[in-house]
């Protein structure tokens, strides 16, 4: 748990765990990857989840504990009071370093409506290089990213960056299968993609929350790599070229 009051407690999820049972009935989702069924258990009451992480994402995930407090917080997400902020990994040195993605993008579960608005603000704390070859160049570039949805389309974050060219690592969906390849021999396999922060005034009591994941040994391998530190301003402003 990160964060728990009368009305609500966030956690931080691992990833490969679902936020709760599927909405296809045709994907079983094991007890002990469920998220709301854990954290039911683990409270003794009934929780109800805020908003949604895809299941490859980690990081900060809310919860109502009671039905109220759930229908606050799903409109603060709704009208966009939430502030929240990524952390990602992708492929390629992105240009500009500091940038708005403004992009339409459709429903994916309702692909003949028209595409919505969706915006993405980022920004570039590092870069890296590597001496390995890939099927383009003789080296393989990278960027680390804080990345800032304004807006919550599904899979918005990696479809906006993959569709100007900077697919997210790991991701297998919109991704690139060779790089992909290139960070799991370095063991540092899965989506690198983590919630790190929600930021927001609590519906019920009117202060201001601010809830912060951890950063887990992948995290803090690749902050190695980069030579950033994402816990001071300063040095995560630099912009170095580590090879290995």
């Amino acid at each position: 748990m990160l964060y728990q009051d009368a009305d609500i407690v966030a956690i931080d999820k691992p990833a490969g765990f679902y936020v709760h049972r599927s909405d296809d009935p045709s994907i079983r989702v094991p007890k002990r990857y469920n998220c709301m069924t854990l954290l039911r258990e683990q409270m003794g009451c009934y929780v109800y989840p805020a908003h949604r992480l895809d299941r490859a994402t980690s990081g900060a995930l809310l919860f109502g504990l009671n039905e109220v407090s759930a229908r606050h917080l799903a409109q603060l997400f709704e009208y966009r009071t939430v502030q929240k902020t990524y952390f990602t990994v992708v492929r390629g040195w992105v240009e500009p370093k500091v940038g708005i993605i403004d992009r339409p993008l459709k429903s994916k579960d309702h692909p003949l409506l028209e595409a919505q608005a969706a915006q993405t603000d980022y920004e570039v704390l590092a870069t890296l290089e590597w001496p390995i070859p890939n099927s383009r160049y003789a080296t393989s570039r990278y960027s680390l990213l804080k990345v800032s949805p304004r807006t919550g389309r599904t899979h918005q974050i990696r479809r906006h960056l993959a569709g100007i060219g900077y697919p997210l690592i790991g991701d297998t969906t919109y991704g690139d299968r060779e790089h992909n390849q290139i960070f799991k021999q370095r063991k540092m396999p899965g989506l690198l993609l983590k919630a790190q922060t929600l930021g927001f005034v609590h519906p019920l009591s009117g202060e201001r929350v601010q809830i912060e994941s951890r950063w887990s040994g992948v995290w803090h391998e690749l902050f190695d790599q980069f030579g950033v530190c994402p816990f001071n301003p300063q040095k995560s402003r630099r912009i170095v070229h580590v090879p290995t």
